[in-house]
């Protein structure tokens, strides 16, 4: 009886490219909550609060959330423990030498960064990740606290230079035309430090007449 051969798992399964990851979420982030409930029917609220109740979480107790994301999770974990307890969240920074570990820089799904270490040689750059807050504390007060993390991490680390990539909500330029023009013509990096957008990414500025 002739019997088609099995391919090994490691032949039939191509490990994901850092690049494509990155992608991934970058395209579903501004909706990712909704979609979440869209997905779960709106479940997935309950296994949230499932998961506070099971951790043994109590008044004044101390919580670290290693996958903070949009923060509801650690609001939930913050009504638990009450005014006497703490939560801390966690926010995405990525150093260098990192970077070359993790194989390159999240900024890299949108914008051409191979040139910006190679022309900035002896600068330790850190790539800034992208926070997302709760609408209630969209504030100055979170902008310090957050502001004064990064700080102290860039002193730890002797960090140089910031860098990174924002979001605007939706994906048609034209919604946000004045701000991202505004940003284009005033606030645009010069010389060494000016990294033009990827070519499947590219779309012109000039978006006010």
């Amino acid at each position: 009886m002739w019997k088609r051969p099995v391919k090994p798992w490691s032949l039939m399964y191509k490990e994901p490219q850092a690049q494509t990851i990155r992608k991934m979420f970058s395209e579903i982030a501004s909706s990712y909550d909704k979609a979440n409930s869209i997905l779960s029917l709106g479940i997935h609220h309950l296994w949230k609060n499932k998961l506070v109740k099971l951790s043994g979480a109590q008044s004044g107790d101390q919580v670290l959330d290693c996958a903070t994301g949009t923060g509801d999770l650690a609001l939930l974990f913050k009504k638990q423990v009450g005014p006497g307890g703490r939560v801390v969240g966690t926010y995405r920074l990525l150093r260098q030498d990192r970077a070359v570990l993790a194989g390159g820089y999240y900024s890299a799904a949108y914008f051409e960064l191979n040139q910006l270490t190679i022309q900035n040689p002896g600068k330790r750059i850190l790539e800034l990740g992208r926070s997302c807050v709760e609408v209630a504390y969209r504030n100055k007060r979170t902008v310090e606290l957050l502001w004064q993390g990064i700080w102290a991490y860039c002193q730890r680390h002797d960090i140089d230079v910031l860098m990174g990539c924002a979001s605007f909500s939706g994906t048609d330029p034209f919604q946000h035309a004045q701000s991202l023009s505004y940003l284009a013509h005033v606030h645009c990096a010069e010389g060494n430090w000016k990294a033009g957008a990827i070519s499947s990414r590219w779309h012109s500025m000039h978006l006010v007449g």
